[in-house]
């Protein structure tokens, strides 16, 4: 009788379900819905940029088979040739409306006769 009253006072105590609990769910610390431990922040934010880098390599053009490094350069030329292309659409925009505005479809000449 003496020996039960201990084990009970220890399982109050919280001593057998430390014991219990990680042979409950495993060694390595699974907790019961499985997800497992989390990693450091180190390694978690190792893992978002790595995530980030492959999506960068397949927005850039030619992205795929470059080192993050030359990626980087690589995205910041193109970013450079989008922002160009931006600017001339916008110029274009109110050339195509001027032409639209006076009959001219696209492709006449400055006199409005269609050119060849």
């Amino acid at each position: 009788m003496g020996k039960a009253w201990l084990e009970g006072a220890r399982w109050r105590q919280g001593g057998f379900h430390r014991l219990n609990r990680s042979t409950r769910h495993g060694i390595c610390g699974m907790s019961r819905r499985g997800k497992g431990r989390r990693p450091p922040r180190a390694a978690a934010a190792a893992v978002a940029v790595e995530r980030k880098v492959r999506t960068l390599q397949r927005l850039v053009p030619g992205g795929r088979r470059l080192q993050p490094e030359q990626l980087f350069l690589r995205t910041a030329d193109y970013i450079l040739l989008l922002r160009l292309q931006v600017h001339v659409l916008r110029e274009l925009v109110p050339a195509m409306s001027y032409m639209d505005m006076n009959g001219c479809a696209v492709g006449c000449n400055s006199t409005g006769v269609k050119g060849m």
